[in-house]
């Protein structure tokens, strides 16, 4: 056998010891979290005078992974995650208010006020159906207080979550980008870089779960991570998110009073600040950002809408029965959004300070009588005020 042929059989034994290397790592880290299957390309060796093949060629190791369907992974892990914080939260509310059937909710609660109406107009000047009224009306409040309260509570809590999520994604960020310099690096070696992209995997995967983001990957191997709208995260340089939080009420909202969530861009230069509040954040930050500045203030105002209503048309009808803790029914007034800042209506947090009519605590029998002073008295036994209030002071037309 002559030396080179003798040469070319220890380049193939060469070639195939790695290539049984490889698979030994393959089938070992088969269950292993972020590994991705691995391969040794392999050419041909040839003399370049002679065209002669004089044995086999190995090449760097490298990963089989399909971008794609892995860009398409990381979409659905976002999505799924926006869904999810927005379900755990809402979960709190339905529990709050209950099976129908239990009749816990405010409609249920309401719909009692109505039913203790009804029976006192036949029998209006008793004291224990007067009480009894009084006491329903005091669950109603109560029902409202603490979902008002309810409402504040959780949008206060999605600022402790955002603020969370947030330095998460920091942390990730300038993970990947240690990462990003350490496959550079082996690279203009020509060392093999598919652990650090695995590596580099799983952190991207874990920040797909608070932030949806797009990505390119540069010829030096450096992965550059951007947001849905194209800003830049992490790359040669990491970015990092900031929310300025701070107590919420129902008073305040997006963008006047609000701490917006904004991107710091760092460059070797200067720093610049990119609010992205509205941008398709996706995630976990973007579902709670949901919750905070529409889902939470949206449920907020339906509440206090409702117990406008209740109370106001009640009022209406000669019974202040619901108050706020002034004693007074807010007025209604319409909202101004052509002026800067823009006005909103008088009842705004009405819900949480709810409560029924101290004189009518203090006096039951008010609600016979009615709570506006008049020189007709109300007969003994006249039920035509508790008849007006069931007639409309509880229509469906809310």
């Amino acid at each position: 056998m002559t030396f080179q042929a003798l040469n070319t059989a220890i380049t193939c034994l060469r070639a195939a010891q790695q290539q049984l290397s490889v698979i030994s790592n393959n089938v070992s880290n088969a269950t292993t979290p972020g590994y991705s299957r691995q391969i040794l390309p392999q050419s041909t060796q040839v003399l370049r005078e002679s065209g002669q093949t004089v044995g086999v060629l190995t090449e760097t190791v490298i990963r089989q992974v399909d971008m794609n369907l892995q860009r398409d992974l990381w979409t659905q892990i976002s999505a799924s995650s926006a869904q999810n914080v927005q379900i755990g939260y809402l979960e709190q509310i339905q529990s709050f208010n209950g099976p129908p059937d239990k009749e816990f909710s405010i409609a249920a609660k309401i719909a009692e006020l109505r039913d203790s109406f009804s029976a006192l107009s036949d029998i209006p000047d008793d004291i224990n159906a007067l009480e009894q009224t009084v006491y329903q009306a005091g669950i109603v409040a109560d029902k409202f207080n603490d979902y008002a309260d309810l409402l504040t509570t959780l949008r206060n809590d999605t600022q402790g979550d955002l603020q969370s999520s947030i330095n998460n994604v920091n942390n990730l960020l300038a993970e990947i980008t240690n990462i990003n310099t350490n496959i550079r690096g082996a690279e203009r070696f020509g060392n093999s870089v598919a652990g650090l992209q695995d590596q580099r995997d799983i952190a991207i995967k874990a920040l797909t779960e608070e932030i949806d983001v797009t990505f390119f990957e540069r010829a030096d191997g450096v992965l550059v991570v951007q947001t849905r709208e194209g800003q830049e995260l992490a790359g040669d340089v990491a970015h990092r998110l900031e929310l300025e939080s701070s107590p919420l009420s129902a008073m305040q909202y997006y963008p006047d009073s609000v701490s917006a969530l904004n991107l710091i861009s760092t460059t070797n230069t200067n720093e610049s600040t990119i609010n992205i509040t509205e941008s398709k954040i996706g995630g976990r930050i973007g579902g709670l950002i949901e919750l905070r500045d529409e889902v939470f203030p949206s449920y907020h105002a339906q509440l206090d809408e409702l117990a406008f209503q209740l109370a106001n048309r009640m009022n209406q009808q000669g019974l202040k029965l619901f108050t706020d803790q002034d004693g007074n029914v807010p007025v209604n007034t319409a909202p101004d959004n052509t002026i800067d800042p823009p006005v909103s209506v008088s009842y705004v947090d009405f819900a949480r300070n709810m409560q029924v009519n101290s004189s009518i605590k203090n006096d039951p029998s008010l609600l016979q009588k009615g709570t506006y002073s008049s020189e007709v008295n109300v007969p003994t036994g006249d039920n035509s005020v508790i008849r007006r209030v069931l007639e409309y002071g509880f229509t469906e037309d809310w």
